[in-house]
């Protein structure tokens, strides 16, 4: 009784650890709660997951959220909801510079991975349901010019995110999901609502190779968190919610503001070790690589990388596994001397056959994926993208970017 004492009173000392992907150590700002009303447009949008009633929605229903949504905010306030859901909360802000037709084609296109965007925050997601079946999300861009009442989207969509900064636990889960398309005072706006369907699968071990904005990780597939003398501890994502609102800031110019609340239960014997600065830093972990990506100024467009996905997809399983045993020889070569990297863990689990056939299709899938955007980005990537660029693209780091796709 006393040793499981003991650990209980361990992993409470160490709080921080065991928080999922949002645990980035920033200057804590100052806090500020919602304003009530805003509160309440929020519980009305997350009753549409359970109670329905999404037919007909616009947004005078969410007066307050719209207002806040578009009014001019501090930049160093945090705001929060309170401990709504019996878990902690904050509000995620930014602007990206284009057109919300061109956001809609990147963001949520059937044909385009949606966590190509958000390579810090998620490995891999995909939709298991769209209105109960087995279909892809429609194209939301194709329905802007005749848009004249909303257009709600329900569905069940899978995620596995990326390790943690401190922690190096990931979690991989299910969400329910309601797409809401529609108009306010003459501009587009998407709501995005979303619940956690269970408690998540148990946290397992990972590490950050480099930098974080690198987005080079690696995924044991081993329960626990890898930080030495807590290997044992399962920890979970017990709930989540979340509601973005992608509003278009002016008609007939770029311009897309991308806010997000968002709501988290997790980390261990059901105690919610998340606090508010984790999820606020980890929104801001997110939004940092989603502005970067879309705003760059040679990011192919959504048809080609739609072409290269389709081309990954169509890779077998043993060519996949040929190219992933490169790659972890690659991150070998290249970061054996880092402090954090896992010499011995890493000859013993990473290079072994059984570790790469553990691994999915899908795994695969989006590490080449995101390996393609690193190099498109002007990072160097850390396998062979020969094949998939082809023998007419040059690469494109560091120094050559402006002779990409000429």
């Amino acid at each position: 009784m006393r040793i499981g004492f003991l650990k209980t009173i361990l992993v409470v000392a160490t709080i921080f650890l065991l928080t999922p992907a949002w645990s980035v150590q920033a200057a804590a700002p100052v806090k500020a709660g919602v304003p009530p009303a805003v509160s309440k447009d929020l519980i009305t949008l997350l009753t549409l997951l359970d109670a329905g009633g999404e037919a007909g929605f616009d947004s005078s229903c969410i007066p307050a959220l719209m207002a806040f949504i578009y009014a001019s905010k501090p930049a160093d306030v945090m705001y929060t909801t309170g401990e709504s859901f019996n878990s902690n909360s904050a509000y995620g802000e930014f602007d990206v510079n284009t057109h919300f037709d061109e956001f809609l084609k990147f963001a949520f296109n059937p044909d385009v991975p949606s966590y190509l965007l958000m390579p810090a925050s998620v490995r891999h997601s995909h939709w298991k349901s769209i209105e109960g079946k087995q279909q892809p999300l429609p194209k939301l861009w194709q329905t802007l010019p005749d848009l004249k009442e909303s257009i709600a989207i329900r569905g069940v969509e899978f995620v596995e995110n990326t390790p943690d900064l401190n922690s190096g636990a990931y979690f991989a889960y299910d969400l329910d999901k309601l797409l809401i398309l529609l108009k306010h005072e003459g501009r587009f706006v998407l709501l995005a609502i979303s619940k956690q369907t269970n408690v998540s699968e148990v946290g397992k071990k990972g590490v950050i190779l480099g930098t974080d904005d690198n987005w080079t990780y690696l995924y044991s597939g081993q329960n626990g968190i890898n930080r030495p003398g807590l290997g044992w501890v399962s920890s979970y994502m017990y709930d989540s919610y979340s509601v973005a609102v992608y509003a278009q800031l002016e008609k007939g110019r770029p311009g897309v503001r991308c806010g997000t609340f968002k709501w988290v239960n997790a980390g261990w014997s059901k105690i919610n070790m998340v606090r508010e600065e984790h999820i606020h830093n980890g929104l801001q972990r997110y939004a940092k690589a989603f502005k970067e990506i879309i705003e760059d100024p040679i990011l192919p467009g959504a048809d080609k990388i739609a072409e290269i996905y389709t081309q990954i997809r169509s890779y077998s399983l043993a060519q996949l596994q040929e190219k992933f045993y490169g790659y972890l020889n690659t991150l070998e070569a290249r970061h054996q001397n880092d402090d954090n990297f896992p010499q011995t863990w890493f000859q013993e689990w990473f290079k072994s056959n059984r570790y790469v056939k553990m691994l999915k299709k899908e795994d695969m899938e989006s590490l080449l994926m995101v390996e393609y955007m690193k190099n498109t980005l002007g990072r160097e990537p850390q396998i062979d993208l020969g094949d998939i660029l082809g023998a007419s693209h040059l690469p494109i780091w560091p120094d050559n970017r402006l002779a990409y796709n000429n």
